[in-house]
């Protein structure tokens, strides 16, 4: 009797996370370099460069959203499809279940051919999480940890003046009087900055699950946005090199740190996998099939790139886990479907 694809890939990413977890609680030295030393420096971004940012990057991909779609043939009327005939991947024209799964997944569904896999492997799993990086972890969360390390160093500066004007000559605690810091709280320095960005990477990734467009509009829509981030990276390479050269180590794209922060990623991809395809099977089989659940999946994600950013200070840790993460649902995806 032949095992299903699935139970295999569900068996081998445990045995793959049971072997990670296992190693890390026998060696404790692979532990403290899974949890590095703080050593965030601030980047020298404006509340300006993160707008501006946001803005090229959304015109960016209306712009050239249209210009696929206005240049692209005319698309027939067998191509196109309603609700209905989205719920129809499965089998059953009522179920809805097909219709929160992502738009490349579907695409891929309809569309099963080495073109098509490329294009989501180019998009989704290679340009788009260098792109989300760049602008959710460097830019807005950077930004938010500069501020909160501002803060941080104001509030200092404030308690030390009080503490001075209290303490007299023979008082030795009067210091018990003054507000203990966030630290003392037991909150982590960049934690405010984390669950944040972390948020409005969940949110940004939220969609419905009515009008899914049909596989030619998806395929115009993965090309444009394709362009767009690879024109988004060209000019961000560009800004960064009249801006701040330095800037390039805090990507991690330096000789020295390029495969120790690869393997920071993996190794922490390779430690969350099972945990994370685990809540969003759970999620889906008990929440009601017209809700997506990827946004709290994607929570727990961001909030895993947002340590590695904040903990490391360099970019490549959170792009190295976001890629595999990436890959890695492409690769279950496309299997299961030439599976069923």
């Amino acid at each position: 009797m032949a095992v299903p694809p699935e139970t295999v890939i569900f068996f081998a990413l445990s045995f793959f996370s049971l072997v990670c977890w296992v190693t890390l609680l026998t060696f404790p030295n692979l532990r403290k370099r899974m949890w590095p030393r703080y050593s965030f420096r601030p980047p020298p971004w404006r509340l300006v460069d993160v707008c501006g940012v946001w803005l090229a990057l959304i015109l960016l991909i209306l712009l050239l959203n249209s210009v696929v779609q206005g240049t692209s043939t005319r698309r027939s009327n067998d191509d196109r499809r309603s609700v209905t005939t989205v719920a129809r991947i499965h089998g059953d024209e009522k179920s809805t279940s097909a219709q929160r799964a992502h738009w490349a997944i579907l695409l891929l569904s309809e569309r099963p051919s080495v073109s098509t896999l490329l294009l989501v492997v180019i998009s989704a799993g290679v340009l788009g999480p260098w792109v989300e990086e760049i602008v959710f972890r460097l830019f807005f969360q950077g930004w938010l940890h500069a501020q909160e390390l501002r803060w941080r160093r104001l509030r200092n500066r404030l308690g030390r003046l009080g503490r001075n004007r209290m303490t007299g000559p023979g008082d030795e605690f009067a210091f018990l009087t003054c507000r203990p810091t966030l630290r003392r709280r037991g909150i982590p320095v960049g934690a405010m900055s984390v669950v944040m960005s972390a948020s409005v990477f969940a949110l940004l990734h939220a969609r419905s699950t009515e009008n899914v467009p049909d596989p030619e509009t998806i395929r115009l829509i993965l090309w444009a946005r394709t362009l767009a981030y690879a024109l988004f990276l060209a000019f961000f390479s560009v800004f960064i090199s009249r801006r701040a050269s330095s800037l390039w180590r805090q990507l991690g794209l330096s000789r020295t740190r390029i495969f120790p922060d690869v393997a920071l990623g993996l190794g922490w991809f390779a430690a969350a996998a099972l945990p994370i395809y685990g809540l969003q099977f759970f999620l889906s089989s008990i929440v009601p099939e017209s809700i997506v659940v990827d946004p709290l999946t994607i929570l727990i994600v961001g909030t895993i790139l947002g340590v590695l950013y904040a903990r490391t200070g360099r970019l490549l840790p959170s792009i190295a886990f976001h890629m595999s993460l990436n890959l890695t649902s492409l690769l279950l995806a496309w299997l299961l479907l030439h599976s069923q």
